[in-house]
């Protein structure tokens, strides 16, 4: 949750155990629904249960979407009721004088209800909190439901005191109830769904580009889901744009791939993603007749593995990757480097570009115009692998940029890269600014600043390549910055710096003291090699819609309604 509803629901006395209930209900009701959550207190339920749409309610103004309504008061409007799939009320009608006229205004309104409840044969007098207003046994509550028109579809029994009801009227049994694993909402006038997989919610501000891009880039013909990895996300993620705006799942679910038409198929996007990324969703999403694709990532990273050795297991590991390169129907590289190696390989890939060549800018009132400005980017590095010339070498460029009369700041680009910051005591050379989980406000900074240097990280590279300001890379693992140790794969991500830049003209130094020698003749991106690359973007882009459009239009006429 937000810091603000945090605080709120400290104050008011909000218990975790709350927190946990909503967890096990979440657990019962399918993604992608559209859910009114009554009594939503600190709205818990909008990230367990990643809802389609979610509209709170509450007796506290909790944000700016809360209908605020005191249900002791007055009767729930019909019009705050209509057209959801679902109603919830956990923990709720222990509090009102009279469930009845709730269900009652439910039931007028057509809404499916999950709800939770401590019945009094389950809670003795002395288990009984002086504040709960209701005092039902569980088949008098029962007998309410059924007075009222409800089935129950489904109860559970959670932490042997309270019941956890599913219920619908008599003649409306929602669709999601039959088959809660693949239920996104299913109405015909739905846009076919686009499900969006990458190493996303972790805070890296080139993902978080890259991963908004791509909704922006087919939000106009697809509905987006986001997959990703939650148990290594990073916490709070859920209040980011683009997780706020778009419904998410785990990247293990498969059941959102099932015998369903309004699936167009799986994107697979972004950076360096390794091998067999993905390959779980594409297997099935092929399995289901769903288009696959995996656009604007590395070749690089797939095959290198300094772990192998001798022909036979390089041969073996490249066979491998052929295998998972043709679950996709459509493959597409950032570099023609990339693209080359992959045709070592005996594998086809379009030479697209960077999804975030194309990231719109933040308009941040604050951040003021200032071309003595410079953003130095500083890639993390294992401490393990650091050399010990590093910190110095960095605070001569600093120093370096001073004596010139600008002024360095630190733009971090992920959280590990402010912590590597701090543990080095650089944090308190010169300011630091904090917005890595914003990518359209670190370019707004960039773009305007009068200089970048990036030290190992791509995606400053990207931001600032079409802004027209003075940008440089220096690659990471040369001179003092790291350890042999690391070698292999610092010559990776090297090969994939050195690449970008060269196909968007971009200055690039082996080390630091290259680079503070040249500091008065470095200068922008070549604008027409940008161009290039975004036409190529632009290219991709067009690709993957002709591929997804075909994909929904086949799958529609194939599949059952």
């Amino acid at each position: 949750m937000n810091a603000d509803i945090e605080r709120l629901a400290k104050e008011r006395g909000m218990s975790p155990a709350w927190e946990r209930r909503t967890e096990f209900v979440a657990d019962l009701l399918p993604q992608g629904l559209s859910i009114v959550d009554i009594g939503c207190g600190a709205m818990s339920l909008e990230r367990v249960a990643k809802p389609r749409v979610y509209q709170p309610i509450d007796k506290w103004q909790w944000d700016d979407r809360t209908l605020v309504i005191d249900l002791n008061q007055e009767r729930l409007p019909a019009d705050w009721l209509k057209g959801y799939d679902l109603a919830s009320l956990l923990g709720v009608f222990e509090y009102v004088d009279d469930p009845r006229k709730i269900l009652s205004a439910l039931a007028d309104a057509g809404c499916a209800v999950v709800f939770t409840y401590h019945p009094m044969d389950l809670n003795p007098p002395g288990h009984v909190r002086r504040e709960w207003r209701s005092h039902f046994t569980t088949a008098e509550f029962e007998k309410m439901l059924a007075d009222t028109g409800f089935v129950i579809a489904r109860r559970f029994n959670y932490s042997t005191k309270q019941r956890v009801y599913i219920c619908h009227l008599a003649d409306r049994a929602p669709p999601w109830l039959a088959e809660p694993n693949s239920y996104h909402s299913i109405a015909d006038d739905q846009k076919p769904t686009l499900v969006v997989s990458g190493f996303f919610a972790r805070g890296n501000c080139g993902d978080e580009a890259l991963l908004q891009c791509v909704c922006e880039a087919m939000q106009a013909d697809y509905d987006i889901l986001i997959s990703l990895d939650e148990h290594g996300a990073y916490q709070g993620y859920w209040d980011w744009y683009p997780y706020n705006a778009y419904p998410r799942t785990h990247q293990t679910n498969l059941g959102f791939l099932r015998w369903n038409k309004k699936y167009a198929g799986l994107l697979v996007g972004g950076g360096g993603l390794p091998y067999g990324f993905g390959a779980n969703q594409a297997v099935h999403a092929r399995a289901y007749q769903a288009a696959t694709a995996i656009a604007g990532v590395d070749f690089s990273s797939m095959v290198t593995d300094p772990r192998l050795s001798g022909k036979a297991q390089q041969d073996a590991f490249i066979a491998a990757i052929r295998q998972y390169a043709e679950l996709f129907d459509f493959r597409a590289l950032r570099t023609e480097t990339a693209v080359k190696a992959a045709s070592d390989c005996g594998l086809d890939y379009f030479h697209g570009a960077d999804w975030a060549l194309k990231l719109p800018m933040d308009e941040d009132p604050s951040i003021d115009k200032n071309d003595r400005r410079v953003i130095v980017v500083l890639r993390e590095v294992g401490l393990r692998f650091l050399g010990h010339g590093y910190v110095q070498e960095v605070t001569d460029l600093l120093s370096a940029l001073e004596k010139r009369g600008l002024e360095p700041h630190f733009l971090p680009f992920a959280p590990e890269d402010e912590r590597f910051l701090t543990q080095l005591g650089l944090d308190r050379r010169i300011p630091v600014v904090r917005t890595w989980w914003n990518p359209r406000r670190a370019k707004q900074w960039i773009a305007s600043s009068g200089l970048t240097v990036s030290v190992g990280r791509l995606h400053p590279l990207i931001f600032a390549a079409p802004t027209g300001v003075r940008v440089c890379c220096v690659l990471a693992g040369k001179s003092n910055l790291v350890k042999k140790a690391s070698a292999t794969s610092l010559e990776t991500r090297n090969s994939k710096l050195a690449n970008v830049c060269r196909e968007l003209g971009i200055s690039v130094f082996p080390a630091i003291e290259d680079a503070i020698a040249s500091l008065d003749a470095i200068g922008p991106a070549d604008p027409d090699k940008v161009a290039q690359s975004t036409a190529r973007l632009e290219a991709m882009t067009e690709r993957l819609r002709q591929l997804f459009r075909e994909s929904a239009r086949s799958r529609a006429a194939l599949l059952p309604g």
